[in-house]
């Protein structure tokens, strides 16, 4: 790494993808580093991280880590990938709760994130985040309704309307105004009672256990994305 810091303290950035480490050994000179890419490489630990205290984005997907020790050394951290890795305990990530800046988390493709309803109890711990898995966490997500839910509801439609920037443009009749809905991560069992919306266009209902749809007469110019049941469906 010396071929390109000459004076490592200036360093706020650093791209160590795909460089299959399984070790890494950094110092207090780059106590400056922001933002750290350590993603697809064979890491098993990551101990070198506590020389960094101002990392805010660090990117360790794809690795072979099984714990996440050190990381909550990390105080200033906000953005943080460990999706594909090796983690199976899910109270591994209690810890994360110290991390009071921490918004935006991927955990996908770990052990801990196999069944279809692994958020729940994430988002139930982890009090700080917003985002897990590229997916907003909402109201209901918080309450634990989802968990409970296996039909859709206007409530749940409407909270997930209301993480759309332009819902503040949709006052009114909002059902009629709705073009994209993102009911993922839902829980749900039965497609239904969308015929409210009559203008929706597109509606993605990926990581649910859907097993039934009805009531999808009205909805003429909807298509449905069922990416998690393996096919795409045009109504």
């Amino acid at each position: 790494m010396q071929q390109y810091y000459q004076n490592y303290k200036e360093a706020t950035f650093m791209n160590l993808y795909g460089l299959l480490f399984q070790t890494i050994q950094l110092s207090q000179q780059f106590e400056n580093l922001n933002v750290l890419n350590l993603s697809f490489n064979k890491l098993t630990g990551i101990r070198a991280l506590q020389c960094c205290p101002n990392i805010a984005k660090l990117d360790l997907s794809y690795n072979l880590l099984t714990n996440v020790d050190y990381i909550t050394d990390l105080k200033k951290l906000e953005v943080l990938y460990l999706h594909f890795n090796n983690i199976a305990n899910l109270k591994l990530l209690e810890d994360f709760n110290y991390l009071t800046h921490l918004k935006d988390l991927r955990i996908r493709g770990n052990p801990i994130a196999i069944e279809i309803g692994y958020r729940y109890p994430i988002v139930q711990m982890l009090t700080n985040i917003r985002i897990l898995d590229q997916v907003v966490i909402t109201k209901l997500d918080r309450e634990g309704l989802n968990q409970n839910y296996n039909r859709i509801t206007m409530e749940m439609i409407l909270e997930k309307v209301k993480n759309n920037s332009k819902f503040e443009g949709m006052q009114g009749n909002w059902k009629v105004k709705v073009e994209i809905l993102d009911l993922s991560h839902c829980n749900l069992v039965t497609l239904e009672n969308l015929y409210e919306l009559e203008n929706l266009r597109i509606a993605i209902f990926s990581n649910n256990k859907i097993k039934k749809i009805e009531n999808l007469i009205n909805n003429t110019k909807l298509g449905i994305s069922l990416h998690f049941l393996g096919l795409i469906l045009l109504i």
